[in-house]
């Protein structure tokens, strides 16, 4: 009888606590945000408020959703599928910003959405002398163009110029060096770009935060 007991005990608990955990569960967004836009110009903040249980989650609905961006701030009522979209202007000056978004939900988590504001819209990037695949500890140049909403070409910009493993982490050992202060009437800059020592495998060249990018290989076997 102590035994029956026991399990009838111990069944009743680990409901309970199933029970309260899904009930205390906290809700939280999904958001959406494209990254790189031009001074001006329209951003989207997207996404969806979830509950998620021991079950799997689930859609939240009738919960605001507001973004700001230094000045500028817009906000949506999520739907019975728990989505939400507004629209922010982006500053009309070039750089780094943030989104700050945030809810009438106390369990929810305020979010930062990174955004880089940037003439950029276009271009192109050139190897010059050697071509991909590269091999460790070698220099090549690229010739990077701008170009602008205009398709006319930036003149006297020196673009961000970064390398990217494949995976998107940022690969901060490489060196990239401009061999001019700033591009010139054609919209163009060169760049030297040192592969560190024993690495392989693909690699991203990323412009403008991602207003231009171009893959390639670095494989010192290659013949």
């Amino acid at each position: 009888m102590y035994n029956n007991f026991g399990k009838i005990f111990f069944l009743f608990l680990a409901f309970f606590v199933l029970f309260s955990s899904s009930a205390l569960a906290d809700n939280f967004l999904d958001v959406n945000v494209k990254h790189v836009v031009t001074p001006g110009g329209n951003i989207t903040v997207e996404g969806h408020a979830y509950n998620e249980t021991g079950s799997g989650k689930t859609p939240v609905q009738g919960i605001n959703v507001t973004g700001t961006i230094t000045s500028d701030i817009n906000s949506d009522v999520t739907q019975a599928d728990g989505s939400f979209s507004f629209n922010l202007t982006a500053p009309s000056s070039t750089g780094e910003y943030d989104i700050t978004i945030t809810t009438n939900d106390t369990t929810i988590q305020n979010k930062t959405a990174p955004v880089y504001v940037t003439n950029v819209v276009g271009g192109s990037i050139a190897y010059t002398d050697k071509k991909p695949p590269f091999s460790a500890e070698s220099t090549f140049t690229i010739n990077v163009t701008l170009v602008n909403a205009s398709g006319q070409p930036i003149q006297n910009s020196l673009p961000i110029v970064e390398i990217f493993k494949s995976n998107g982490k940022n690969q901060t050992s490489w060196a990239v060096t401009n061999l001019s202060s700033g591009t010139d009437s054609s919209g163009r800059i060169q760049f030297n770009i040192t592969v560190p020592s024993g690495i392989s495998g693909q690699y991203v060249i990323v412009v403008e935060k991602g207003a231009l990018f171009a893959v390639f290989e670095v494989n010192s076997g290659y013949i």
